[in-house]
């Protein structure tokens, strides 16, 4: 869920559902309302709102967890969906994100480190799973990897 402001205004409730197939009460224009990803990304795309970026996608906080994580063994607790919200964000609301380019490097600089950590970690582990603060996008991009080397060590054993 995203924070939008939407600057337009929907009649009634049903001709928001009509368009969302969902029940999501009536836009009234200038008055944040909380949204589903996908609703802000497609009503931004028509130039129908202005999205507020989450406080865990700000500059400082993301240095903050840049910074722990190069510091700390262990992965940081982070939004589960970071990778595709921040790169979702950047590509289509940079008009909202005044320091979009900042952001994205950062967010790749997190992906980096973490990818890093990742693999350090993941050969004393039995399964992926058993990660703790790991996102999504880690798990579908480690996933094959991590079954193959098990696999090729179990062989070597």
């Amino acid at each position: 869920m995203v924070e939008v402001t939407p600057n337009f205004a929907s009649r009634t409730q049903r001709e928001v559902k009509v368009l969302l197939f969902k029940n999501i009460s009536s836009f009234e224009a200038q008055s944040r309302k909380h949204i589903p990803l996908w609703l802000a990304l497609s009503l931004k795309k028509r130039s129908k709102c202005s999205i507020a970026i989450p406080d865990w996608l700000k500059t400082e906080n993301l240095d903050a967890i840049l910074k722990a994580e190069q510091r700390e063994k262990e992965l940081q607790k982070i939004h589960f969906h970071y990778i595709e919200v921040a790169h979702s964000l950047c590509k289509y609301a940079r008009d909202d994100i005044s320091d979009w380019s900042q952001v994205y490097d950062l967010v790749e600089s997190i992906r980096c480190v973490r990818k890093n950590k990742i693999f350090k970690i993941f050969m004393r582990l039995k399964s992926i799973e058993e990660m703790e603060n790991i996102s999504a996008s880690e798990i579908s991009s480690t996933k094959p990897l991590f079954s193959c080397s098990k696999n090729t060590m179990l062989e070597l054993q």
